[in-house]
């Protein structure tokens, strides 16, 4: 549930498409639904711009395709981290609007249109490849919350000329 979906929510009612006890059902379902083994939080981009986060790690495929469906069914984007490639394959194929960020061991489902939140740009810089996992993870993250951002991956720790190479793109002012 985020603002958007709140107010049409309440025009629908206003308009007398949606009936009283409807109304009051969808909002009983807020700030969350518990659905046993998880309290999944669907009012937390009304709350704070930002959907629930997911993490993969620890949880069967089943218990995130129960999550995934509950995040799904309020209207609001779906980000699941830390997930492995079996847990990946599994979902994906419950829910095939899901995106899936093999590097980043994302699932992404985007459900209202991306909004630009953040003033400037982040640059997420890596030293090596080893690090991009997780760098990619960041940006990625960084992106569905609503901001603009640089890769600088490889960046190098070893040579102080490669990291030297790589600052004009973080110092770069950017509109």
């Amino acid at each position: 549930m985020d603002r958007d979906r709140l107010h049409a929510l309440l025009e629908s009612f206003a308009r007398g498409e949606l009936l009283r006890d409807e109304l009051i059902e969808t909002l009983a379902r807020l700030p969350f639904e518990l659905l046993g083994d998880a309290r999944v939080d669907t009012h937390r981009a009304l709350r704070s711009g930002v959907p629930e986060v997911v993490l993969g790690t620890g949880k069967t495929a089943e218990q995130i395709a129960r999550i995934v469906a509950v995040l799904r069914a309020a209207g609001g984007d779906v980000l699941v981290t830390r997930v492995t490639p079996e847990q990946a394959s599994e979902l994906c194929a419950g829910f095939p609007e899901l995106e899936h960020h093999a590097s980043a061991r994302l699932l992404v489902l985007r459900q209202a249109p991306l909004v630009v939140r953040g003033r400037g740009l982040i640059a997420v810089v890596s030293a090596g490849t080893a690090d991009v996992p997780v760098a990619e993870e960041a940006a990625l993250v960084a992106e569905l919350f609503g901001n603009k951002v640089e890769r600088i991956y490889d960046a190098g720790v070893a040579g102080l000329h490669r990291l030297l190479a790589a600052l004009p793109r973080c110092a770069r002012p950017r509109s």
